[in-house]
């Protein structure tokens, strides 16, 4: 029988004696597999670049940006200026008299003939500065209420669960249509009859605003409440917790990477 380790041989003339050799296995040549480690962010970035929705969304934002961006250069290639007004092209009833044509690539506005291409252009500005501001306001205010409401549970669970259900029920087209009219009404004499037109657009830009972050943010708030349910019972969270660490520290350190994808995802939603 052979020892363990390999065969015997002798230390040498006059050593009296042999010693056990180990025969050490090389290591294994390296198969080439690498391993790579994805954080959080490049996580969320690739579930949005396997969401056909989501990357729609992404594309259709993009090319109002650059519509934005390029708003001045657009109007000078076609040659035609918003504030103009061409009366000239309108009827004794307001009807435009020409249909779209190489001078105005849209047509112009019914009664007063502004160009409806320039306005386009330019009107992707605020356009995106609403969808930008709501998106912030309504994200903010969803993924804290849907933290809170999660992560504590209890009667503030409850609270705040209905005021979220409270919410969605409310009609959002009723409340965008009578919003603007009833802040003119409150703040003009005589309704919007009693404002100049940059007053009127200046209260219906933050109505909207208004409405659009108040009708955003609870369907966040549930998409988040109903991960964090989910997570506050895994082993990690029980682990922090068993570390006596804090609830402020425990929430951004494992929640909120998990539910960086889900906000990133519903931004896109939302613009």
């Amino acid at each position: 029988m052979e020892p363990l380790g390999g065969p015997m041989e002798p230390l040498g003339p006059g050593s009296g004696g042999l010693a056990v050799q180990e025969v050490m296995d090389e290591p294994a040549p390296a198969t080439g597999v690498k391993t790579v480690s994805k954080s959080p962010t490049r996580i969320a970035l690739t579930r949005i670049r396997q969401d056909r929705v989501a990357m729609i969304c992404l594309s259709v934002v993009i090319f109002f940006i650059l519509i934005a961006i390029f708003a001045p250069l657009l109007a000078k290639l076609e040659g035609q200026d918003y504030r103009v007004y061409h009366f000239d092209l309108t009827d004794s009833y307001g009807w435009p008299t020409i249909p779209p044509n190489a001078q105005h690539w849209f047509g112009v506005e019914p009664r007063i003939g502004r160009d409806l291409f320039a306005r386009w252009v330019y009107g992707a500005r605020p356009s995106l500065v609403v969808a930008v501001s709501a998106t912030l306001i309504s994200t903010t205010i969803g993924v804290v209420v849907g933290l809170i409401t999660g992560f504590v549970g209890g009667w503030v669970d409850r609270v705040l669960s209905w005021v979220v259900d409270f919410i969605l029920s409310l009609p959002f087209l009723l409340f965008a249509i009578a919003i603007p009219a009833v802040v003119l009404s409150a703040t003009f004499k005589g309704g919007p009859e009693g404002a100049n037109p940059s007053q009127v657009a200046e209260v219906r830009f933050f109505s909207l605003i208004f409405v659009l972050s108040f009708f955003s943010w609870a369907g966040l708030a549930r998409l988040i409440r109903g991960q964090v349910l989910s997570l506050r019972e895994r082993e990690f969270i029980e682990a922090a917790t068993a570390q006596a660490r804090a609830l402020v520290q425990t929430t951004p350190a494992h929640v909120d990477a998990a539910n960086r994808s889900v906000v990133t995802i519903s931004e896109l939603y939302l613009q």
